[in-house]
């Protein structure tokens, strides 16, 4: 046990001397940090059990004291965060950062970055314990998105979002998102009766049924098909259209054209095996399995894997 705690004690020496080393200056007793160098990850960065910033993303410190630092993410990348007066939620391109507070009397603790661990606190002089939060001010980061992807898609692929299990919540809880779903359910379902969502597992789907599995800022969702959706996608199309002009005219987009045939042509695919959810953790410290869970919004469901830091949605879609 005594060998184990030196050498604990030896890396978080060494995480402290190669941290002030790059970024940091003794000034008498005290170290003074640099708040005008700017670094950047070089891979992904975790910034607790749950979240990790993307490659690219770049730091510094707030102060010289070293208790706080601030992200700049790369672009086409958001921070979700939860606003801790009201508990609203926001997507912010610029609020993130990092900060460590001391639960003694005296003294404050300092951040670090370390490439295996990612964000933390050192000891430094406080005279109590240290916690490591992702907040700045009055925010907290919940989640990690791809602004690149801001509306639901069934064909592109996105760099993955990193979400906490509230930011999961939140993500599916925001007006923009919730609308989104509720376009792409209302034109699948145009004139058609609805399936019993609460009573369908689409871990063992029956014949007739299949899903169809998206992404939107980067997270993975999936929605419910029947056959009646398959068999009426086009004319439920050519409708929806002839209602409103302005959607047809995006048909003159190239890019619009060819992603809605692209998705029709998914929609109305036969499977031969009705293709079911499975979920995969494939990293992250956060649990050890995930499972697939689902949000009920304006009579629909829409169906996400969850459990671990990072959950694969699988299917023979795929």
């Amino acid at each position: 046990m005594k060998k184990i705690l030196s050498l604990l004690s030896s890396i978080v020496t060494l995480i402290l001397i190669t941290n002030c080393f790059v970024g940091c200056k003794k000034n008498g007793s005290s170290t003074v940090f640099n708040t005008e160098k700017m670094y950047t990850l070089e891979q992904p960065g975790q910034i607790d059990n749950n979240l990790y910033l993307p490659k690219g993303t770049q730091w510094r410190y707030v102060s010289d004291k070293g208790t706080e630092v601030k992200f700049v993410l790369p672009k086409g990348y958001a921070f979700l965060m939860k606003n801790n007066t009201n508990g609203t939620y926001v997507i912010d391109p610029i609020g993130g950062g990092y900060s460590c507070t001391c639960s003694g009397k005296s003294g404050s603790c300092t951040v670090f970055n370390n490439k295996d661990v990612g964000y933390g606190c050192l000891q430094s002089n406080c005279s109590g314990s240290c916690t490591g939060t992702p907040t700045t001010n009055t925010k907290k980061i919940v989640g990690v998105l791809n602004i690149k992807n801001s509306s639901l898609d069934f064909v592109n692929s996105y760099e993955r979002a990193s979400l906490s299990e509230e930011g999961i919540a939140a993500l599916l809880h925001l007006p923009e998102v919730q609308q989104s779903i509720r376009d792409y359910y209302d034109l699948l379902y145009t004139g058609l009766e609805k399936p019993d969502f609460e009573n369908v597992d689409v871990t063992q789907l029956s014949k007739g049924m299949k899903v169809l599995k998206g992404q939107i800022y980067g997270f993975q969702i999936a929605l419910l098909i029947n056959k009646n959706v398959q068999q009426h996608i086009k004319s439920n199309m050519t409708n929806v259209f002839a209602r409103n002009p302005m959607a047809g005219l995006a048909l003159m987009n190239n890019t619009t054209s060819k992603y809605l045939e692209t998705f029709t042509q998914k929609v109305m695919t036969e499977d031969p095996n009705p293709p079911s959810i499975t979920c995969t953790c494939s990293n992250g410290s956060r649990g050890g399995s995930c499972e697939v869970q689902s949000k009920g919004a304006f009579g629909y469901k829409v169906y996400y894997c969850t459990g671990c830091t990072i959950c694969t949605m699988n299917n023979s879609n795929n």
